[in-house]
């Protein structure tokens, strides 16, 4: 098995940090890997990067590979909100939690559920405490993004 680390850069939502995160897939491909991700140079982790680094370690573990957290090269703030998320126990970090943070859950869906979706989406992702939407278009989102799904 082929060892490889992979230094996470800064990840916002401009269309550079997509081919980015496109380029760490290519990096994987389909090979049974041990991988590492560390954060050193790391300044700022957007949630659509969590998502798919989820997935990413996910389709790892899939083809047989191993991945490991450098938890220890995160940035305290990046380290917050992983763990106010969720993401950080998901892949086998430390439960305690302090500070405050702001981070949209963490979720993973082995199987497509409607329902359970449209309820997250609606309660979690675009609660009050996120983002103030009104309640059409607050349901006109969710609607979208269950198409997608």
């Amino acid at each position: 098995m082929k060892t490889v680390k992979i230094d996470i850069s800064t990840c916002n939502d401009n269309l550079q940090d997509f081919d980015y995160l496109f380029s760490l897939w290519e990096q994987v491909g389909r090979s049974r890997l041990d991988v590492t991700f560390a954060f050193p140079k790391c300044q700022f982790l957007r949630q659509n990067a969590v998502a798919f680094l989820g997935g990413l370690a996910r389709l790892i573990e899939h083809n047989s590979g191993i991945v490991h957290f450098d938890w220890n090269s995160l940035k305290p703030d990046i380290r917050q909100n992983l763990v106010k998320s969720g993401f950080f126990l998901a892949f086998g970090g430390s439960t305690s939690s302090s500070g405050r943070g702001n981070a949209i859950p963490y979720r993973e869906d082995e199987q497509y559920d409607e329902k359970e979706i449209s309820h997250y989406l609606k309660r979690r992702w675009l609660a009050n405490a996120w983002i103030a939407v009104s309640d059409l278009l607050r349901d006109k989102i969710v609607s979208n993004v269950v198409e997608v799904l």
